[in-house]
């Protein structure tokens, strides 16, 4: 029945993202997409994509892992290890204190101002105005800190069933819309777009 799939299902997906979460490694390229397909259509989850910028010949933006649902679209960045993370949000470098080694890196959500806007680019072209391009910052050490209290755009690997899930239910696309969206991401990847 309905009612028993929608009791069962979120228990089954938190499960499968759990033990996903596990079996993973600081160089596993495919855990973040793997939670999201876990229970996301697969179309709308694009992984080790590269759109061409427009008007500069030959430059392109990569982007390790990208989704669309209802509530917008979102890049999806992860860190890898633990210690201490230095993350103030006004800053334009981060670092990350691990065992006297420090770690230095762009503030992730100032370094992807250019990759949202390219995102909502290709969004008009797909025929949808008014897209919220989101970075969300996904860490998967439980033994990671935070120097500053993180944004809510920063998530535990654990939480992006149960995030996604409640964003999804209060975005305002349609799903032909998130489908216009993924499908033109996913063609001009593969080259079978020409967007300009």
């Amino acid at each position: 029945s309905i009612l028993t799939y929608k009791l069962i299902t979120p228990r089954v997906t938190e499960y499968y993202c759990r033990e996903r979460l596990l079996r993973s490694s600081d160089t596993d390229k495919e855990l973040i997409p793997d939670i999201l397909r876990a229970f996301m259509p697969k179309r709308n989850v694009l992984s080790g994509i590269s759109l061409p910028i427009p008007g500069k010949d030959g430059e392109e933006i990569y982007y390790g892992t990208v989704a669309v649902n209802s509530a917008g679209i979102f890049i999806l960045c992860r860190i890898c290890g633990d210690g201490l993370l230095e993350n103030p949000p006004t800053s334009e470098k981060w670092k990350l204190l691990n065992g006297g080694k420090v770690t230095e890196f762009a503030n992730p959500f100032r370094e992807q101002e250019a990759p949202r806007k390219l995102l909502s680019y290709y969004a008009e072209l797909a025929g949808v105005s008014g897209v919220k391009v989101h970075t969300v910052l996904v860490y998967t050490s439980s033994l990671l800190r935070f120097a500053n209290q993180p944004s809510k755009g920063v998530i535990h690997a654990n939480a992006i069933y149960r995030r996604f899930r409640g964003m999804g239910k209060r975005g305002r696309l349609s799903a032909s819309q998130v489908s216009a969206v993924a499908r033109t991401l996913s063609d001009v990847n593969e080259g079978n777009f020409e967007p300009f």
